[in-house]
């Protein structure tokens, strides 16, 4: 069963702390972000398991049907876990682990994680399978989460049949299953390669965060970094390059700049949201501060106030009803009171802008 301890160096981030210690060394903003896709992630694999795991003895029907009362719940999940499922059940094993913790401690002592899948088959050597419901594409081969998860499972694997002494050629699947963009391969290491891997990548990445030796290598795995706003590496490859020369840019740089104004877009919400929350918690800085934010009305009873419409002859036959603000330019203003009792308001989030605007600032309780 999954186990909700999660390591200090999880092997899902594993790329990205492998490739630079500074993602790991550097301070790291804990920026709030949209949680949706990775709790539908959570509750997918929540179903697989309990699927893979029916037998004789006990169903789950019970865990399944909680499953399903989630919010999140789609029922073309059901559709992906089946095929899940139905691939695993199709594999050669003699046994098999479903949301396995694999611990590493012999490697490094908080290094650990939970695999979805292993199977293990004494004449068929290991399975590794990894469940992915996101959309973007996880390539599987070389993939750093899957090599740790296999070191933990040949581990598991000694334990389980230790009689296996020759484990030189001995073979290992490796699976990306990501359904929803069928994105499904296996990719197979030896156990002789994936020790050479261990040595000379593993340990000597875990060697670096051992001893604090901050290396900053901007790369694809700054997508996800929480560090990148405090890395000089990454900000300075995403700043547009200039020159003394004046000269037409041609469409591959063109393109190129593209790429870098949206990687900038990114960078620039995350310094935002971080000098934001560094000021609501006391914080002073020289040139930003926050003010209130927009404030926006909206109906309080819709109901109610489509019966009054409707008898002012106010309401067309419209599926929707129009905003306090589509009202009041259709009426102009004089005419709203009659409807002003199912106006209320709100105020958004604070704005931040330059201390020079000449709006108020608001102030915060360190």
């Amino acid at each position: 069963m999954a186990s909700n301890k999660h390591a200090l160096l999880s092997p899902s981030s594993s790329e990205r702390w492998i490739n630079c210690s500074g993602s790991f060394l550097l301070p790291q903003y804990n920026e709030e972000r949209d949680t949706t896709a990775a709790d539908e992630g959570s509750l997918v694999h929540q179903i697989a398991e309990y699927k893979l795991m029916q037998d004789d003895w006990y169903d789950y029907k019970s865990e399944l049907d909680e499953c399903r009362k989630n919010d999140l719940y789609d029922p073309v999940m059901e559709h992906y876990t089946d095929e899940y499922v139905g691939f695993i059940l199709n594999k050669d094993y003699d046994t098999m682990l479903v949301e396995e913790m694999v611990d590493l401690y012999f490697i490094y002592p908080d290094l650990f994680g939970t695999a979805d899948c292993i199977l293990m088959s004494e004449s068929n050597g290991i399975d590794v399978i990894d469940l992915k419901y996101g959309r973007y594409k996880v390539p599987v081969e070389n993939n750093t989460q899957l090599l740790i998860y296999a070191l933990g499972a040949v581990k598991l694997y000694q334990n389980k049949f230790p009689e296996t002494k020759q484990l030189d050629n001995f073979p290992i699947r490796l699976t990306i299953y990501q359904p929803r963009i069928k994105n499904i391969n296996t990719w197979e290491i030896d156990w002789k390669t994936l020790c050479e891997w261990n040595n000379k990548v593993l340990v000597p990445a875990l060697s670096k965060l051992k001893f604090e030796v901050v290396e900053e290598n901007p790369g694809k795995w700054c997508r996800f970094c929480k560090a990148n706003i405090f890395c000089k590496e990454y900000v300075g490859q995403i700043m547009f390059d200039s020159e003394t020369e004046i000269k037409p840019l041609n469409n591959l740089e063109i393109e190129q700049n593209l790429i870098k104004a949206e990687e900038l877009e990114k960078y620039i919400k995350s310094v935002k949201s971080y000098i934001t929350d560094e000021i609501k918690n006391g914080q002073e800085f020289n040139n930003f501060k926050l003010v209130a934010g927009r404030k926006s009305r909206y109906w309080n009873d819709e109901e109610q106030l489509k019966k009054v419409l409707s008898s002012n002859n106010e309401l067309e036959a419209v599926l929707q009803l129009p905003t306090p603000a589509q009202l009041e330019k259709k009426l102009g203003k004089k005419n709203m009171s009659d409807y002003n009792q199912f106006i209320s308001s709100k105020t958004g989030n604070p704005l931040l802008v330059k201390k020079e605007d000449r709006r108020e600032e608001l102030k915060f309780e360190n």
